[in-house]
């Protein structure tokens, strides 16, 4: 009997079995990325003087790395006729630094001086750590202008710059609050389509978005089981682990074999929440979430409310006061300026997608987001506290 090679083999069981699955994960034609995934990316630090006051910037290697089938490994200098990365940190007044590398590490195995400036934030590290992979600007897929719609009706991705056909065969979702979406403002000039997520773009962290897009443009999910798959798929859309196939990286909301249970941690404040039931009497959640107390992972609480079988929640944000600039936003583009430094955001459907969020005070009070009904009987509250302190009511009862 011939035996296929593992890859082969769950492809060959998927096209059999499962059609369907295999249409929403398996991709024909692997993405050829700049690394190679089955060996180790190297790096090293190339201005250590000025990266040691950036701490969390090497942070990000390994969050990656648990998160993927990617393998980082730090060199102590320059190896030559290897591929790699070394980070180069420069002064705060290096002139030029300011944009995203969109064409960063285009050809494959190439090493890659990775300019980054001193005292830049964790959100627009990590943002930037990601290109250095060769993941493009979400705004920037091919798919772009079916969700979003650019305010001087030039095409959603047309920001004078070639749009990213790396993933246009890759089964991944369109998610505009990802950390490698771009926000809506006057230099993108879009606005999302779905108005109730008008202050949805971006994010100031790592989400299952970002992570499922690296995974699958790397060709991580050859790693598990078509079995693994499904276990971790149903209901909520999530993926095996590749560093641990029996493990699930679940959306945001979400952890467990099965990525069912609440997640009782996901940002640096350990763990938080918890999980409350719906009644036809009126409740009220109330929320106050401390920003952390220096630069780094955002505190992150995360709260699910549930109805009985065969019923819906509503839900309604009844107060909103974040302390710090956002309190004074008096527009909607001074309100989105804001939405990365702390917001409150309900997801009642595609838990894996970002939901409408409340990110300053402004928004809440001209009622740009009504009240919010669950489709599957559960609603799911994320609360983000980046640079600001966040605290809100949410009320909810059974519709």
């Amino acid at each position: 009997m011939t035996h296929l090679p593992k890859p082969m083999l769950i492809l060959t069981l998927a096209v059999a079995f499962f059609p369907t699955f295999h249409t929403q994960f398996i991709r024909d034609v692997p993405w050829k990325g700049p690394w190679d995934f089955l060996n180790t990316i190297q790096w090293y630090d190339k201005n250590p003087d000025l990266s040691s006051k950036n701490p969390w910037v090497f942070k990000h290697f390994d969050e990656i790395q648990l998160q993927s089938c990617l393998k980082f490994r730090k060199e102590p200098g320059w190896i030559e006729n290897a591929s790699m990365i070394a980070v180069n940190f420069q002064p705060a007044n290096t002139p030029n630094l300011d944009g995203c590398p969109d064409n960063v590490l285009r050809q494959y195995n190439t090493s890659v001086d990775a300019y980054i400036k001193d005292g830049i934030s964790y959100k627009d590290s990590l943002h930037l750590f990601v290109h250095w992979l060769a993941i493009g600007d979400s705004n920037l897929r091919s798919i772009a202008d079916q969700y979003l719609e650019r305010t001087n009706n030039k095409p959603a991705w047309d920001l004078g710059q070639l749009k990213f056909q790396d993933y246009t065969e890759t089964p991944v979702p369109y998610d505009v609050g990802g950390i490698m979406h771009m926000p809506c403002d006057e230099t993108t000039q879009c606005r999302p389509k779905d108005r109730n997520k008008m202050f949805s773009v971006g994010n100031n962290m790592l989400t299952f978005s970002d992570i499922r897009l690296i995974n699958m443009a790397y060709g991580c999910h050859w790693t598990c089981g078509v079995d693994d798959y499904q276990r971790c798929y149903q209901p909520n859309r999530g993926l095996p682990n590749p560093r641990d196939c029996s493990k699930c990286l679940c959306p945001d909301g979400f952890e467990g074999p099965e990525c069912t249970d609440r997640r009782k941690a996901l940002g640096s404040n350990g763990e938080c929440g918890s999980t409350l039931t719906a009644t036809y009497k009126m409740q009220t959640l109330k929320i106050n979430l401390p920003k952390p107390a220096s630069e780094g992972k955002p505190n992150v609480c995360i709260y699910h409310i549930q109805a009985p079988p065969g019923k819906q929640v509503v839900v309604l944000l009844d107060k909103f006061n974040n302390e710090g600039p956002s309190a004074t936003a008096s527009s909607d583009q001074a309100c989105i300026k804001h939405c990365m430094e702390s917001y409150v955001e309900v997801q009642t459907e595609r838990f894996d997608l970002a939901g409408p969020r409340y990110c300053c005070r402004y928004a809440h009070l001209n009622n740009k987001i009504g009240e919010l009904k669950s489709k599957n009987g559960l609603i799911i509250i994320k609360v983000n506290s980046y640079r600001e302190n966040t605290h809100a009511e949410v009320r909810f009862k059974l519709e």
